[in-house]
């Protein structure tokens, strides 16, 4: 006899709402997976009632608190082809990377759920336009890179603490401009709303960024090389640090993290090249939202995912009350 499941009811209901197994202890990853569906459904059709949602459940989008119906529920066209599912079984929340369509323009959705009791207590939601990014935006992704969902050996897993201050050596060499206190897989891949950033030998040319030193070609780099340039280090505090899903079994780590841009430096001194002035984009105040995923393998980070929305700078994340 089911003592508890997802949706707190029969257990031919629970299968439907959650896709996968209903235990005791709440929902396991498939499960997860479903309401994150569900909800991609329900905004599909603009119709947040289909959601088994708590009393007092929370939505933000880009982070502004809203009701649920308000924002992209109401002008939401239809859902891209482009579905990556990740999960935490053991806080009970799901996110989602996904690709949308709004208004006929093509977009980039970040979700995170908090689900309790059968019932979605949290949405959070990051909507990437190209009205924001310009572009800085690919929406062509159609498949999730197998590596995201290769389950680790037992010998290559990590303790949930450990995984985490991995990731956060990454902000802290991001801040620092320091590659090499980061436990980077020398095959790091990073790709930020659809564009290859780290690791592409079809990166974009320097000129673009660095009109004066062409042969920066930080698209080319690895993911270490890119940090030791300290052209990095224009992104002076990453905070908060909000992290919200941890997927031991597969080595995945994510959250969503504020970068804050005050505008302040102006060149950097590139070892083995000299003084390089600043890209135009980093010389004012404004903060990036980053929602990211990161995949550790053998205790390195070999890939990360991320989409970002731009904001004003000293933004609030509309969950600054602390964990969730």
């Amino acid at each position: 006899m089911i003592k508890t499941t997802c949706a707190a009811a029969a257990l031919a209901l629970a299968l439907l709402m959650c896709g996968g197994t209903a235990t005791a202890a709440g929902c396991d990853n498939a499960c997860l997976s479903g309401f994150a569906d569900r909800y991609m459904d329900a905004l599909a059709a603009r119709d947040p009632s289909r959601l088994p949602l708590a009393p007092g459940a929370r939505y933000t989008e880009n982070t502004r608190s809203m009701k649920f119906g308000d924002g992209l529920w109401a002008t939401a066209t239809g859902l891209g082809p482009y579905r990556h599912h990740f999960n935490d079984a053991k806080t009970g929340q799901a996110g989602l990377f996904a690709s949308i369509v709004e208004n006929g323009s093509p977009a980039l959705f970040t979700l995170r759920l908090k689900v309790v009791a059968g019932r979605i207590t949290e949405a959070e939601v990051l909507v990437v336009r190209q009205q924001t990014m310009g572009a800085f935006l690919k929406t062509d992704a159609t498949s999730v890179k197998p590596i995201w969902d290769e389950p680790l050996s037992p010998s290559e897993r990590m303790p949930r603490t450990e995984m985490i201050a991995a990731v956060d050596h990454y902000f802290d060499g991001l801040n620092q401009g320091n590659g090499d206190i980061v436990p980077f897989d020398d095959e790091c891949v990073r790709t930020e709303n659809g564009v290859q950033t780290a690791n592409n030998p079809k990166g974009s040319s320097g000129a673009a960024m660095f009109p004066d030193h062409p042969e920066l070609k930080l698209g080319e780099m690895t993911c270490r090389e890119q940090f030791n340039t300290g052209l990095v280090k224009y992104i002076q505090e990453v905070d908060p640090r909000r992290y919200l899903i941890v997927d031991e079994a597969r080595g995945l780590v994510f959250g969503i993290f504020m970068f804050r841009h005050p505008g302040t430096i102006t060149s950097v001194d590139v070892p083995g090249v000299g003084k390089v002035p600043m890209m135009k984009a980093a010389l004012y105040p404004f903060d990036v939202e980053v929602a990211e995923l990161f995949k550790l393998k053998n205790r390195k980070i070999r890939e990360i995912e991320a989409e970002m929305v731009s904001l004003p700078y000293r933004s609030r994340t509309g969950w600054d009350g602390g964990a969730h």
